[in-house]
């Protein structure tokens, strides 16, 4: 009896550590969630990567994540595409270069405006009026 006892406490203190370490890494994952500062609207504004919307004007600098594929249009940066490309170096981007989505900020400041995902929406909304022409 002693035996099962010590049992059933044992799974119950554990069951209460689990359930316990879960809420503070949930709370950790809320605080540590990455952000970028967006200028909508003539306010700066500091937003969530999923709140980023077409034509958003993002402020990167050194330690930021890029969250989409833009093309920059003011400042230089540093970019380290290592994820992306496997290229260990560090990447100099200038005024009109690529910058793709998943690479990170080694040093400068810049301000980019998302175009990717618009061209890609132009590009389905012509090509599905082009379908739609078709077939009348």
């Amino acid at each position: 009896m002693l035996f099962l006892g010590l049992v059933i406490i044992n799974t119950a203190i554990s069951t209460l550590q689990e359930i316990h370490s879960k809420r503070v890494i949930d709370k950790l994952a809320v605080i540590s969630s990455t952000k970028i500062r967006v200028i909508r609207d003539s306010i700066e504004q500091e937003i969530g990567i999923n709140e980023v919307v077409l034509d958003d004007i993002a402020i990167f600098e050194a330690g930021n994540q890029i969250v989409n594929d833009c093309i920059l249009q003011e400042g230089e940066i540093e970019v380290n595409e290592s994820c992306i490309t496997g290229e260990s170096d560090s990447i100099l981007k200038k005024k009109g270069d690529m910058i793709l989505s998943g690479s990170y900020v080694v040093s400068g400041k810049c301000i980019r405006k998302s175009r990717t995902y618009r061209r890609r929406k132009l590009y389905l909304q012509n090509f599905k009026r082009s379908k739609i022409r078709k077939r009348s």
